[in-house]
Order: structure tokens, then C-alpha cells, then sequence
């Protein structure tokens, strides 16, 4: 038998593998499995990132029986770095207006461009139901691309 070990910190050193194989992680066990020991938590490479505020207290959005279906872009959502990022989480606590059919609706898309049209193509995270009358926390979550710029949609 030959005395040629690889360790773990051996396999993550060629970042091509070691991204692959936390790529398959949700951002919550790739951190547990970095905190599994020091060596781990060295090759992984990985951290969270301070939260990024989009905005504080509440956002009343509008729309009216005629266009309600069509989807209006809020915000960027400026993120500090993309490349090497695991994952990114969107949060906030969320509601329909309250009165009538529930048809509230959040999108996170990506471009190239920073000016545009809602595309179907490019959303890489949404709710997938409406928003309920009562206020009710959102997480969504998507690995961000090199080059990309994401921004907030929605429909009401």
C-alpha cells in the first residue's frame, strides 16, 4: 500500500473541486461542515457576509385591476461579492394587500443589463404561491453569477 493520503484540505485546495462539492450543500451545511473542525473551516473558504439592507420598515406597492398582472422592478440588490459566493439569501415578512384575491408575487432575476423588462428567462428565485393577508416571513435563495446583476420584482 502506498503512503499517499488526501486529506480533506488536499481535496479542497483545487477550488474547482471543492466548489463542486459544496455546491450540492444548502448555504446552511456547507457552514456546518466548514465548522467541523479548523481544517475544514481553512479549505472551505467559506463566511457570512453582513446583511445588505435593501430597505427599512414597510413598502406599500400599488398596482390596479388593469395592470395586476403585469411585474414592476423595486430594487438592485447590490451584493458586495460574486464571486466565490455560496449562496444568497433574501429575507423579509411579507403580505397581500388584504382585500380581494391574492395575486402578490416576489421575484429575484438576473441581467447582464441594468435597464430592461421583466424576462421569465432571467428569474432565479420566487415565491411559489401568493402572498397571504397576513404578514408571513420569505426567505428565497439563489447562487449568484459572475457578471450578473440582480434585481427585486414584483407583482401585485
Amino acid at each position: 500500500m502506498s503512503d499517499d493520503t488526501v486529506s480533506i484540505r488536499d481535496f479542497f485546495r483545487f477550488d474547482l473541486c471543492g466548489k463542486r462539492v459544496l455546491s450540492f450543500l444548502t448555504a446552511k451545511d456547507a457552514l456546518s461542515f466548514a465548522r467541523t473542525s479548523k481544517e475544514n473551516k481553512d479549505a472551505s473558504c467559506l463566511s457570512i457576509l453582513d446583511p445588505v439592507k435593501l430597505h427599512d420598515g414597510t413598502v406599500p406597492w400599488y398596482g390596479s385591476y388593469a395592470t395586476g398582472d403585469n411585474k414592476y422592478r423595486w430594487k438592485e440588490i447590490h451584493m458586495p461579492v460574486t464571486s466565490h459566493t455560496h449562496s444568497v439569501q433574501f429575507s423579509c415578512i411579507w403580505k397581500d394587500q388584504g382585500s380581494g384575491d391574492r395575486k402578490g408575487r416576489l421575484y429575484i432575476a438576473g441581467s447582464c443589463k441594468s435597464k430592461g423588462s421583466f424576462r421569465d428567462d432571467d428569474v432565479v428565485c420566487c415565491t411559489h404561491s401568493d402572498a397571504e393577508h397576513e404578514y408571513q416571513p420569505l426567505r428565497l435563495r439563489f447562487v449568484p453569477e459572475e457578471g450578473k446583476r440582480y434585481f427585486v420584482w414584483y407583482k401585485v
